[in-house]
């Protein structure tokens, strides 16, 4: 499909909003503009929903939360063998795969792997080249090349933006051919991790990190306590 679509709360490029369903072999290109809980695939994904082999080419925009050049927002759901594609533009929670991934109830451990995305991702705060803010969330085999990955306030990685509650990151490769830049907490990897949140086998090729204030760091900007890379 390709698109070009103007409208407010999840604005999706093929699909705004599902939930105890799956999508396979799929694939979206062209514009999305949206307010709160917007993808470039899909805007809203709940309830044991997933999406495999699909992409999405897209520039997508936005001024609010949970925006993506895939999906807005993960919540109990999944995404498997996903590439996205395109600019990325939000305010927080803002990803280049993924806005922001959640359990709600803790009950459930939501997967990313072996997704890919590149392009630029930019927002306010909680702003990753993969994935903004996750909670919950395997991360595997996941790639991100991206030009630039900036964030104007804080919690920014080439990677994940934020990292918390029993999350796990394996075997993700980030690549960058300009900056990864914020206020505050910046990482190659992760900006801000906290909460049972482990970083294992992650690699990066960095052109530049920095932050205002700092902290800064070629994987982690800031680690919590309970947490190991």
């Amino acid at each position: 499909a390709k698109i070009n679509l103007n409208c407010g709360v999840q604005a999706g490029g093929l699909i705004g909003y599902f939930s105890n369903s799956s999508v396979q072999s799929s694939s979206v290109s062209g514009e999305v503009y949206g307010g709160m809980n917007t993808g470039g695939f899909v805007a809203y994904m709940a309830d044991n929903a997933s999406v495999t082999d699909s992409s999405a080419k897209v520039n997508v925009y936005s001024e609010e939360d949970s925006v993506s050049g895939f999906v807005g927002v993960l919540e109990n759901s999944s995404v498997y063998n996903c590439k996205a594609e395109g600019n990325v533009e939000g305010y927080a929670y803002v990803g280049g795969i993924c806005g922001s991934a959640s359990s709600p109830d803790n009950s459930t451990t939501l997967e990313v792997i072996d997704c890919g995305f590149s392009g630029k991702v930019s927002g306010g705060e909680e702003v990753g080249g993969l994935i903004g803010a996750m909670s919950h969330t395997l991360v595997k085999n996941s790639t991100v090349t991206a030009e630039r990955v900036s964030a104007s306030d804080y919690n920014c990685g080439g990677l994940i933006g934020a990292a918390n509650e029993v999350s796990r990151v394996y075997d993700c490769w980030v690549k960058t051919s300009e900056d990864i830049t914020a206020n505050d907490c910046v990482g190659g990897i992760v900006g801000n991790m906290g909460g049972d949140v482990e970083v294992h086998r992650c690699f990066g090729e960095l052109k530049n990190i920095g932050a205002v204030l700092g902290p800064v760091g070629g994987i982690v900007g800031k680690i919590g306590a309970g947490s190991e890379t």
